[in-house]
């Protein structure tokens, strides 16, 4: 049997030119009647190629291994904290439970025999501290007997009058019995002999009881026949008391500074 002949497929013989071998391009007809060939394929530009972008790989952060003998200083330095936090509430309670007792020890001298017990905790109450107080002085309505007390060789503040008929003698204010009697005490602390009589003829001790006004004068009288004789002594005398009663309002707060001293001849009961 004899070699077969290639025939060549269909669809390339269809697509050849009669006595070609290349194949046959199609023709597009237009719509005027002209035939065109197809346009040949656009050409495609190549891609663009970039640099190859670089990636840094990330750096883990080194983490720190706790070592044992920082494991040790945590505890230790709590301990620590906890012990200066103790020590220190020690020494508060300890100051607050003294100021506490100081406190009572204060109030006791100012609290009744009940209010002392309830305070130092005691069964039975305990009789608070004596207050501590200046010197007192007692008086008595008449304050006949301290009025009485002369001072250091000095005649008594009040009493009978002692005055005699055709002496002068120097009066120096007249005051209620309170003040009388501590102008005749200021008198003779300041060597000046002195002492005072109710006003008009009423008893001493009703007097005195009723605050009435008494009569302050100096002791030493003068005769009459010497009277012009001792102007001197009379005008020392004066300024002397004068000098006195300014002492007394400022020192002692005086109810008079004795600005008025008369020489007055006494004439008798």
């Amino acid at each position: 049997m004899g070699r077969m002949r290639r025939t060549p497929p269909l669809f390339e013989a269809v697509g050849r030119a009669p006595g070609s071998s290349q194949p046959v391009k199609p023709v597009v007809h237009s719509g005027n009647g002209t035939a065109t060939s197809p346009a040949a394929p656009a050409r495609v530009a190549p891609p663009t190629l970039h640099a190859p972008v670089v990636v840094e790989p990330v750096r883990s952060i080194p983490v720190v291994k706790p070592t044992a003998s920082r494991g040790r200083m945590v505890p230790l330095l709590l301990m620590s904290a906890a012990a200066v936090l103790l020590v220190g509430f020690v020494a508060w309670s300890v100051g607050y439970s003294r100021g506490q007792d100081d406190g009572k020890k204060a109030m006791l001298p100012h609290t009744s025999a009940e209010d002392a017990a309830i305070i130092t905790g005691n069964g039975t109450p305990a009789a608070p501290l004596p207050p501590v107080s200046g010197p007192t002085k007692t008086r008595t309505n008449t304050e006949s007997i301290s009025s009485s007390v002369p001072s250091l060789g000095m005649p008594p503040v009040t009493g009978p009058d002692p005055r005699n008929p055709g002496e002068n003698y120097l009066t120096i204010v007249t005051l209620t019995w309170k003040d009388a009697q501590a102008a005749v005490r200021f008198l003779q602390k300041n060597g000046l002999p002195a002492t005072c009589i109710p006003v008009g003829k009423v008893d001493p001790a009703a007097a005195q009881a009723n605050n009435a006004n008494h009569l302050v004068f100096v002791l030493d009288g003068i005769p009459s026949g010497q009277y012009k004789a001792s102007e001197s002594k009379r005008n020392d005398l004066i300024a002397k008391v004068r000098t006195l009663g300014k002492r007394w309002q400022r020192e002692e707060r005086g109810a008079s500074d004795f600005g008025e001293p008369q020489w007055v001849l006494f004439r008798g009961k």
